[in-house]
């Protein structure tokens, strides 16, 4: 989940929009303006420790998961 580089806000886009979909369970459509919804799926994530072009997660996306 260890993104090498965050926008010019301190967020990391890729991201964001992952906990997009944790928090609420959609997507929206960039074509139409509608709603997709995604069900059934789980999210496996793994991630190094920061250092060597690593960056931290933000403890907003940090939240939606479990740490181990």
């Amino acid at each position: 989940v260890n993104m090498p580089k965050k926008s010019q806000f301190g967020f990391m886009p890729p991201l964001e929009l992952l906990k997009l979909w944790i928090d609420n369970g959609f997507w929206y459509d960039r074509q139409k303006p509608e709603v997709k919804y995604l069900k059934n799926m789980q999210l496996v994530a793994a991630m190094a420790p920061p250092g060597g072009g690593r960056n931290c997660i933000s403890s907003r996306i940090q939240a939606c998961f479990s740490l181990v």
